[in-house]
């Protein structure tokens, strides 16, 4: 749809900036800087809807967070309308950014950074540490609000781009 009638995506990223601030308290209520996106979001008002029988799924599926940002990052690059990014895109970019930076764990012995406790986009797999998709994903989140911070004529988070760069992406065995 994005690429072909972006004008009809555009109600699919408005919906993140519409519901950031209850990612921001969702995030906050953690102990997690930025924002924490739910797996299962309600449409009026961005709370976690995700049924009691899966809450580890709401807990623990946080993959979500760095593809909102990846589809804020995606309409920018498919429309190129810097004044949404800087609007709307931006501030969503920029609290996932922040979300991953106090998400991910630094492990001084390997000299990497390692997200841990999640469930992989295979469900069956919870409560296991680096997945890979959650993983890279999260370190794309990162490397794309570098890039749209020096876009925009702001500073990125000198983490941001440390923490990608040296995120563990586990390649199988």
């Amino acid at each position: 749809m994005l690429l072909l009638q972006p004008e009809r995506a555009k109600s699919l990223v408005m919906f993140r900036d519409h519901t950031l601030t209850a990612a921001q308290a969702r995030g906050q209520a953690r102990g997690y800087a930025g924002a924490m996106f739910p797996w299962e979001s309600d449409p009026q008002n961005g709370t976690e809807q995700t049924p009691h029988f899966a809450s580890v799924l709401g807990e623990r599926e946080i993959h979500v967070n760095a593809d909102v940002a990846i589809a804020q990052w995606q309409y920018y690059l498919a429309t190129q309308d810097r004044t949404w990014l800087k609007t709307y895109g931006w501030p969503v970019i920029r609290d996932v950014a922040r979300f991953w930076t106090s998400r991910a764990t630094f492990v001084p012995e390997h000299n990497r950074y390692e997200i841990l406790h999640v469930t992989s986009v295979n469900e069956a797999y919870s409560d296991v540490a680096n997945d890979t998709f959650t993983n890279v994903s999260a370190a794309r989140a990162l490397e794309i609000a570098t890039r749209a911070a020096t876009l925009l004529g702001y500073r990125p988070d000198s983490r941001w781009i440390n923490i990608a760069q040296h995120m563990y992406v586990p390649t199988g065995g």
